[in-house]
């Protein structure tokens, strides 16, 4: 999976995945933070605490770190 920007404030953009697909936020310690559909490719992770997140999907895990 490619997202970007990484590191990023306000949004992730998932250039491989679809509108209906589910995804989970995880925290360093594996902690599901945020789980949902996505609607478009961008995903708002302007709630998120600075720190490292795991983003998966169906076919794969990708790292992301929020500023």
């Amino acid at each position: 999976m490619e997202l970007h920007p990484n590191p990023s404030s306000d949004y992730i953009f998932l250039s491989e995945m679809q509108s209906g697909e589910s995804f989970e936020i995880s925290n360093q310690l594996g902690i599901v933070v945020r789980k949902s559909i996505l609607k478009n490719k961008k995903i708002d992770i302007n709630t998120l605490p600075a720190g490292i997140y795991y983003i998966k999907t169906r076919d794969s895990i990708s790292r992301f770190i929020k500023k």
